[in-house]
């Protein structure tokens, strides 16, 4: 026989397994020490309690649905490159004041959008920075295909 993942799957020659109990909790019974079927039976004023508790929780979850629906929504995840050294001084100037990169990026814009004067300056770099990275992805390219030949 031989000894391919395949075969040892489809042979019979594996250790049998039993099944696994997929309760939460096997011995309930004991330890409650009431039968099962009592502890269903509950006093009317324990239902009223469990109504009581409902409604309220339901007037919580109407309440924080709201709350929610009044604060701003996340988008999608956006992977961004960032060259080595601002991306570590960004790490650790969102360490040091302990935030996240994306809210700082997300109040980076917000600032932005206040000042708008700055905007021609920001895409001015962009545009610049831009050049860079083609002009580094064509030598990195060239230099691929001339080690290709």
């Amino acid at each position: 026989m031989s000894n391919d993942i395949r075969s040892l799957i489809t042979s019979g020659s594996r250790t049998k397994v039993s099944p696994r109990d997929a309760t939460l909790n096997n011995n309930i019974e004991t330890q409650n020490k009431q039968p099962l079927s009592s502890q269903t039976k509950k006093p009317v004023e324990e239902s009223i309690k469990i109504d009581q508790e409902e409604a309220s929780s339901s007037r919580q979850i109407e309440k924080l649905e709201t709350e929610l629906s009044q604060l701003p929504e996340n988008g999608k995840r956006l992977a961004v490159h960032l060259e080595k050294e601002l991306r570590n001084e960004l790490v650790s100037y969102c360490n040091q004041e302990e935030i996240t990169p994306e809210t700082f990026v997300e109040a980076s814009l917000v600032i932005l959008k206040q000042h708008p004067e700055l905007r021609l300056e920001i895409a001015n770099e962009a545009r610049s920075r831009l050049l860079l990275r083609k002009r580094a992805g064509f030598i990195r390219r060239t230099i691929s295909m001339l080690k290709g030949i």
